[in-house]
């Protein structure tokens, strides 16, 4: 790619000419990425993890620049921390994590053996990659017999998927393109790169297929995660729209994210 077309689609325009791998969209996207933020979303989670100790053993896959790696790793007691990403992973070994570069959508097993962590976390990357059959089949190769994971999606039958399609808009993080948001309702909205899309049953369904059992399922509404990003970023957010996301907050069911803990069945 040349730099005037990652330039491009950094700016949510098309990139000059030619094709363009998800590869290389997920690299575009992430690079710039804004970071994570202790919002319901993230507290759920952390609220899932396993209590590890010292001697504990975890792996993030997704880990970024190692922000959230290291509030994981500090919420369950451990210190032997690795994580595997496309990008921001020199940001991650500089938090103290055993980070390296890999690309998810090639189909090779991550270097590690069999049965080797306590803990995984994939947090907003299952929904990234090619294959995320293969993505889960990795998860139970190195979790071990008595490890837990823990795994969050966009969920897809969410109540604002369904009202984006009632109003005829597409729904946030569900794209027609590679290289850029098209039919959205906000002109700001990001493109997220996601490759596959999740309804609560379809995530069900799928980790039992390769012999996960559910512990633990927790769902959050996008409001909350957005506003902690917003305060992050120091932005300023009015208080109608802060009273909207707190409104749709109280709206039952269906959220905007699913949380999983899950841990091998004992016929896996």
């Amino acid at each position: 790619m040349s730099e005037s077309t990652i330039q491009a689609d950094r700016r949510g325009e098309a990139p000059e000419s030619g094709f363009r791998s998800p590869t290389a969209a997920n690299r575009s996207i992430w690079s710039d990425f804004v970071p994570d933020a202790v919002g319901t979303r993230v507290r759920l989670a952390l609220e899932a993890l396993p209590d590890c100790g010292p001697d504990g053993r975890y792996l993030d896959i997704g880990c970024s620049s190692g922000e959230m790696t290291a509030i994981c790793a500090e919420r369950m007691g451990v210190t032997d921390v690795h994580g595997v990403d496309l990008v921001r992973t020199e940001e991650a070994v500089a938090r103290g994590v055993e980070a390296i570069e890999l690309d998810l959508n090639t189909g090779r097993r991550m270097p590690y053996a069999d049965a080797s962590f306590d803990a995984v976390t994939c947090f907003e990357t299952l929904e990234h990659v090619y294959d995320p059959d293969f993505l889960l089949s990795e998860i139970a190769r190195l979790l071990r017999p008595t490890g837990t994971a823990v795994i969050d999606v966009p969920r897809l039958d969410s109540w604002m998927n369904v009202l984006m399609l009632a109003l005829g808009y597409q729904p946030p993080g569900v794209e027609c393109s590679t290289w850029r948001r098209y039919g959205a309702i906000n002109e700001g909205s990001f493109l997220t790169g996601h490759m596959s899309y999740f309804t609560r049953r379809a995530l069900a369904e799928m980790l039992t297929a390769h012999g996960f059992e559910i512990t633990r399922l927790h769902q959050a509404s996008q409001g909350g995660h957005w506003l902690a990003v917003q305060k992050k970023l120091g932005r300023s957010v009015g208080l109608p729209l802060r009273l909207l996301w707190r409104l749709y907050d109280l709206v039952p069911g269906k959220k905007d994210y699913l949380i999983v803990a899950v841990r091998r069945g004992r016929n896996s």
